[in-house]
């Protein structure tokens, strides 16, 4: 693996750690299915991408459903998840 792939990983790696927990405070305060919904918009948007073999879209693609699946995990948590009342 060259640099360019391993500082692609890198970046990868800390954009959806990032996102996960984003969206995992997110969720604290949003009603339930909200982001269920951004992850399956984001899972739908990443299918639609075609990278015709160029690094950087198939990144981009990789990231975008990884954060759409992970996130839809924690979007259907979510909705089964009790709340507790916000006062």
């Amino acid at each position: 693996m060259d640099s360019t792939g391993i500082i692609y990983l890198v970046l990868s790696a800390i954009v959806i750690v990032s996102s996960l927990i984003a969206l995992w405070y997110l969720s604290k305060k949003t009603p339930k299915g909200v982001i269920l919904v951004i992850c399956i918009v984001l899972y739908v948007l990443a299918i639609m991408i075609n990278p015709s073999n160029i690094r950087s879209l198939n990144v981009l693609k990789g990231v975008m459903q990884m954060i759409g699946f992970l996130g839809g995990i924690l979007g259907v948590i979510d909705l089964f998840r009790k709340k507790k009342n916000q006062a």
